[in-house]
């Protein structure tokens, strides 16, 4: 009976042994994981706090200096020539018959941007459409950044008609 006794207790302790062995490591994996996340939130915030707070069409962001009413072709050389198209056309100016060539590649990071061209579905009357040729010749505009989640039809340009 002592053996019985001696076998159990020694088989009771093994089992418990192995227990602790996984509560353990199952601890350890859960502290891991939760370390790597802990980790990852100063890299998820600086990308949250580094959008831009302000517009490109924001006075002093923009340029119109590259545009005059005669000519057929324009050229677009910066992110505040192509800030500067936004602005002529969301005020009215549709550049029917018009081409604008882009020259360069353009890097929009510095602020948030506002569409070129704007529709009103309220009244379609009032919408301000870009009605020309974007020739972007192989350039690339990268980093557009908007940050409006009430309006439809976003993007480098938001309404264009043909």
């Amino acid at each position: 009976m002592f053996n019985k006794l001696k076998y159990k207790i020694f088989f009771t302790n093994i089992y418990i042994q192995n227990k602790l062995k996984r509560l353990r490591k199952t601890a350890l994996a859960f502290i891991m994981v939760v370390a790597m996340l802990i980790g990852l939130i100063p890299h998820i915030t600086s990308k949250i706090e580094s959008l831009p707070s302000d517009y490109w069409t924001a006075t002093g962001n923009y340029s119109t200096a590259w545009y005059s009413s005669g000519p057929s072709t324009y050229t677009i050389n910066t992110a505040q020539d192509l800030a500067g198209l936004a602005i002529l056309v969301n005020g009215g100016n549709n550049f029917s018959g018009k081409t604008i060539n882009l020259s360069a590649n353009i890097d929009l990071s510095a602020h948030l941007w506002t569409p070129i061209g704007t529709y009103n579905s309220v009244t379609p009357a009032n919408s301000k459409p870009f009605q020309g040729t974007f020739d972007g010749q192989n350039h690339i505009i990268n980093a557009l950044t908007i940050n409006n989640t009430s309006a439809n039809y976003q993007g480098l340009f938001s309404y264009v008609l043909s």
